[in-house]
């Protein structure tokens, strides 16, 4: 395992349509210790394809899984995790992007404050129009209260998260068996 490199991980289910989109904000990072691995969860849709254009274009290590049949987001993102060299663990779904000081900000919050995990607020927008759909994130009073805060709403965006390679390890994994709220339950976790 190497310290400072952050394995990316991205779940894919359908999603050949918006990949692109997130690897081009990967490949943009100002943090460039980093390695990508997509789990392909059940679909066949060029996805792979994709993803090899990607691989010949960068020169971090990128990993291509596939599960045969859909096992769900949770479980996609465990196989990912199970496969993660780094130390760090960086969550982006298939269908979001990422600005390009996303990582080098959230790694300097890690040495900054020697947390387990750190995350950012999101801008939601509409895929097709661009037009925002506003900012999602905590508001001061919810981090006052936080960690209980969390119980009245999940406002940790799942990927916008960095956690050290040592959550899985004290937490365990994704809740397979839950197919909404998987990323309220590890965080509640």
């Amino acid at each position: 395992m190497q310290d400072s490199l952050v394995s990316i991980i991205i779940p894919a289910y359908n999603a050949a349509s918006l990949i692109e989109e997130a690897l081009h904000s990967v490949s943009q990072q100002s943090y460039v210790h980093w390695e990508v691995i997509i789990v392909e969860d059940g679909t066949e849709d060029g996805t792979a394809g994709i993803l090899k254009h990607f691989e010949q274009t960068v020169k971090q290590v990128v990993q291509y899984i596939s599960h045969p049949l859909n096992r769900g987001v949770s479980e996609a993102r465990n196989t990912a995790i199970s496969a993660a060299n780094g130390g760090y663990i960086a969550l982006l779904d298939h269908d979001d992007v990422w600005e390009e000081s996303h990582l080098q900000i959230l790694m300097q919050k890690f040495q900054e404050t020697q947390t387990d995990i750190v995350f950012s607020s999101a801008y939601f927008f509409d895929n097709l129009t661009r037009y925002s759909r506003g900012t999602h994130g905590p508001c001061e009073k919810e981090l006052d209260l936080f960690p209980q805060s969390l119980l009245n709403r999940c406002y940790i965006p799942v990927s916008s998260v960095i956690m050290k390679r040592s959550v899985p390890t004290l937490v365990g994994g994704f809740d397979p068996n839950l197919s909404k709220a998987e990323d309220l339950d590890y965080w509640l976790r």
